[in-house]
């Protein structure tokens, strides 16, 4: 893919797609939201963007790029059907899975500031499209109302999220409050394997401020304790 000026490790989505008045030629929309779209191709001429931008007219700028059906099909061998919303809020962060235990970890602080839906997606990036992921990705979404005052976290709420595979997500409600969300994988503790990236990306119905901070292990054990106290209530 860096042959073609596409990013082999970066999840883009999909935006839209138009086939052009002769029936034969069709293409596809799609978004790095994480770069400036440098793609060419000779299907996509200037004429054919004219009357693709009069579909859609997102700009490279924003990572945004028209591509041939053949060309999709080719360089890109999956897809994940989620639901989007336009009017929603989006946040993304790329980080590096973390290899111990023992290490500290990437937390993400934000204030939600009245009851909103929210999705929460974790996207490992794959070296080749080709092949399937075969970690296991998790996060814990716990309530931090009490953090800075006694350091206590998910005393209200505490979710814990795992799954195989290249791609975990949650969707629900959050009442108004802080939040503290810590993703992780054990697949790569006490390994060698290379590839650690992945995108943490978070729909809200209502706009979000986002706060990074190192933690050190423990606070990724008090979570997940809460978590599974919180489940064994129920």
């Amino acid at each position: 893919c860096a042959r073609v000026r596409i990013h082999n490790n970066h999840a883009v989505s999909v935006l839209a797609a138009h086939a052009l008045s002769n029936g034969l030629s069709r293409f596809v929309l799609l978004r790095d939201p994480h770069s400036y779209s440098n793609y060419r191709e000779e299907s996509v001429t200037e004429s054919v963007l004219k009357q693709l931008r009069s579909v859609n007219p997102a700009h490279r700028s924003t990572g945004a790029f028209w591509i041939s059906w053949p060309r999709f099909l080719r360089y890109f061998s999956s897809l994940t059907i989620s639901t989007y919303n336009s009017d929603y809020f989006d946040i993304r962060e790329q980080s590096k899975f973390t290899r111990a235990s023992t290490q500290y970890i990437m937390t993400y602080h934000f204030r939600v500031p009245k009851t909103s839906f929210v999705t929460i997606s974790s996207i490992h990036h794959l070296r080749d499209r080709t092949t399937r992921s075969s970690l296991t990705q998790s996060f814990v979404l716990c309530d931090a109302d009490e953090l800075a005052l006694t350091g206590i976290v998910g005393k209200r709420k505490s979710i814990l999220i795992g799954k195989s595979g290249g791609f975990t997500h949650w969707t629900g409600s959050l009442q108004a409050g802080c939040y503290v969300l810590l993703p992780f994988s054990t697949s790569f503790w006490q390994n060698h394997k290379e590839n650690r990236n992945f995108t943490l990306v978070i729909y809200s119905s209502n706009q979000l401020d986002l706060a990074k901070k190192d933690k050190p292990a423990t606070f990724l054990a008090d979570c997940l304790i809460s978590a599974v106290m919180k489940n064994s209530k129920k």
